[in-house]
């Protein structure tokens, strides 16, 4: 079985997904509670498009171990695919609670606020995770707070967030035009040019 799942491992490292699911349904044939089996399969569907056939092989991990903070991401990734928002929200909420340093749960948590139209809850988990000094951050975190205070047509908190993101993203020129556009409605347009030049640069 080891063996198999080690062939298996290397076809997911090789993008052969299909190849992959084959080999690990053999060792779940043999050993049914293969959490490492069911893991790698749900992997696999992930990368296939399958979200069903995924949210089944996640669900069985947590069956056998309940907290397995990685599963229950990956469930709730799948969930909201297949548009169960709100469960999704709970099982990110659940990671969290497991593993606070986990950031993509706090993103993917402000990313389904933002799809609800609800940016202050949005605004509340981003922040959570910018204040958390254990999660390593990067432009996306400050990407997602100012959209969602630009959902709140609060541009110059907006504005603040989005050069943020440009210190640790310079050359992003979606931001660059998302912060031309809060500046001309924040009152602060000897600002707009200088970016749009840059962005222009680029």
């Amino acid at each position: 079985n080891n063996e198999i799942l080690n062939k298996a491992t290397d076809c997911i490292q090789a993008e052969d997904y299909i190849l992959a699911k084959d080999l690990l349904q053999k060792v779940i044939e043999a050993d049914n509670d293969n959490i490492e089996a069911y893991k790698n399969l749900g992997l696999c569907e992930i990368n296939l498009d399958n979200p069903p056939e995924a949210i089944h092989a996640f669900e069985h991990v947590l069956k056998i171990d309940e907290n397995d903070a990685l599963s229950i991401f990956y469930l709730a990734t799948c969930k909201a695919r297949v548009g169960e928002k709100e469960e999704a929200i709970k099982l990110l909420k659940r990671v969290i609670e497991l593993r606070p340093d986990y950031g993509e749960a706090y993103k993917s948590i402000a990313m389904l606020y933002i799809e609800y139209q609800q940016p202050i809850k949005a605004i509340e988990t981003i922040k959570s995770a910018i204040d958390n000094e254990s999660i390593e951050k990067d432009y996306s975190y400050f990407y997602i707070i100012a959209t969602a205070y630009m959902l709140q047509k609060d541009h110059k908190n907006a504005s603040i967030y989005l050069e943020q993101a440009l210190k640790y993203n310079p050359e992003h020129v979606a931001i660059m035009n998302s912060l031309a556009v809060c500046y001309m409605n924040s009152n602060q347009t000897d600002k707009v040019l200088p970016v749009l030049n840059k962005a222009y640069e680029l």
